[in-house]
């Protein structure tokens, strides 16, 4: 059963929270804005229930693709700066991964604080789930809150690892994307059309596969429609195709495949293509 963040579990406690601020971001004189800000805005619940319980807080997430390697254009210290403006309270951005300096800054920090560390992908430990910086990330707190919904299927440390360190809690907006979700499963209004998107279909097999049993029709978009395309033996020329890609076991898996499995599995018109 899903633990949903209360008063008992945080209060005076230092929190750790994983959210998604893979935002889009647009350059205006020399300077990276946000250009979007609707995840930010999706956080503030939990942050500003956080707050009210004189939580020290500490934020993680990731910003695009870096790759394990430092890249200034994905920095996360805009967005701590349009945080600022939306929490109307100080956001202390720390901009890099050395946890001493992490640990000293924190604790000068006083309570109903907020900190935004860099970007996690900077760091090659978070894609790779690396236990050490699991563990490192979590020492730095006594509390986890997962409101991350858009991450939670990724094997990476900031979401599976920390977990085995330190009690774990769903935030407001994970939990409520989790009804949502349950509500589509069970009793689904309709027509109900499911929408698939991204550069990549590995993340997404699942997830289509299991609506699939529900949906009326799913239409597919972006890179994703391209290995589907390709089944199909529709030439895609240069597009971007996840030919074939690794799993959580490290098996090669050839995705045009299963996407073939797929079209098959959903003849029945389900599936439209937009190309």
């Amino acid at each position: 059963m899903l633990q949903i963040i209360n008063t008992k579990a945080i209060e005076d406690k230092t929190v750790l929270v994983r959210v998604d601020y893979n935002v889009p971001l647009v350059r205006k004189n020399s300077n990276w804005k946000v250009a979007d800000d609707n995840r930010i805005q999706a956080s503030l619940e939990s942050l500003k229930f956080l707050q009210k319980n004189h939580a020290k807080v500490i934020l993680i997430s990731h910003l695009g693709r870096p790759k394990g390697k430092e890249n200034k254009d994905l920095s996360l210290e805009p967005v701590a700066k349009h945080l600022e403006k939306l929490l109307d309270s100080e956001v202390t951005f720390i901009p890099n991964h050395n946890f001493d300096v992490i640990k000293d800054k924190v604790d000068q920090t006083k309570a109903v604080s907020v900190t935004l560390l860099e970007n996690l992908r900077f760091a090659p430990g978070e894609e790779d789930n690396d236990k050490t910086f699991a563990k490192q990330l979590a020492s730095l707190a006594e509390v986890y809150i997962n409101e991350a919904f858009s991450t939670a299927h990724r094997a990476h440390a900031s979401v599976v690892g920390i977990p085995a360190h330190l009690p774990s809690y769903a935030g407001f907006a994970f939990a409520k994307e989790v009804e949502m979700l349950g509500k589509l499963m069970d009793d689904p209004k309709r027509p109900f059309v499911m929408i698939v998107g991204g550069s990549k279909i590995s993340d997404k097999v699942d997830a289509v596969r299991n609506l699939a049993k529900v949906a009326d029709a799913i239409l597919v978009g972006g890179g994703t429609a391209n290995n589907f395309l390709k089944a199909e033996g529709i030439a895609i020329q240069k597009s971007l195709v996840e030919d074939k890609s690794s799993d959580k076991k490290k098996r090669t898996i050839n995705y045009v495949e299963v996407a073939e499995e797929m079209i098959e599995e959903t003849r029945n018109s389900k599936m439209i293509l937009d190309d």
